[in-house]
């Protein structure tokens, strides 16, 4: 994780080979965590920043075969049981601080929005993925995370109406860029005569 987000110094012509050799070399590095036995949210997180690094520089199919990795990764922590009310859910809240829980759960969207931007890419691919549905359960606010505020809201709890429309606000943002993510998916996937093969596509505005 190291090689791959610090750079020192400010980019010259000269740097495209240095930022080659520091790219295997974290790679190599990841390949020897990930073989060894032990599995780590840490060495996944590192992977999706490798998996991130290779799709911004177009390196394919290097960075949809990283991604892919990275969710059997995930799915072999058991970090995917975190989006959905389940057992598998509650032992792991037994196991870990909530902030621990939250963390997890944002890594395991990371690797979903990852996913679906490599199908956008390439329509032709199958997400490595399940759909999301309406159930699942979203990261918490980013101010709350940061804070420390990982309780979450009682619906009997009182809400001032400045934050209830920041709330509505973000909700709506949210909405709007899952109707339209999912929109621009089915359209390059021509999928969108088989209805209900996507939950998000039933949102419907009239």
């Amino acid at each position: 994780m190291k090689l791959i987000c610090s750079q020192t110094h400010m980019p010259t012509p000269g740097d495209d080979a240095n930022n080659i050799v520091a790219y295997k070399r974290a790679k190599q590095m990841y390949f020897e965590m990930e073989t060894s036995g032990n599995l780590s949210l840490r060495v996944l997180q590192a992977g999706i920043l490798i998996a991130l690094y290779e799709t911004g520089h177009a390196i394919y199919p290097a960075a949809y075969l990283s991604v892919g990795a990275c969710v059997r990764y995930g799915i072999a922590l058991g970090i995917d049981k975190l989006v959905v009310e389940s057992d598998g859910a509650h032992d792991r809240l037994q196991m870990y601080t909530q902030t621990e829980v939250e963390e997890q759960r944002r890594v395991w969207w990371a690797l979903l929005l990852l996913d679906r931007f490599m199908c956008l890419a390439s329509p032709e691919r199958t997400p490595s993925t399940k759909n999301p549905t309406f159930n699942d359960l979203l990261p918490i606010d980013d101010q709350n995370f940061d804070s420390g505020a990982i309780e979450l809201l009682a619906p009997s709890h009182p809400v001032g109406r400045a934050d209830l429309e920041r709330q509505i606000t973000q909700l709506r943002r949210t909405i709007h860029s899952l109707v339209n993510i999912s929109d621009a998916e089915a359209r390059l996937r021509d999928i969108e005569t088989h209805p209900g093969i996507c939950p998000q596509l039933s949102i419907c505005y009239r």
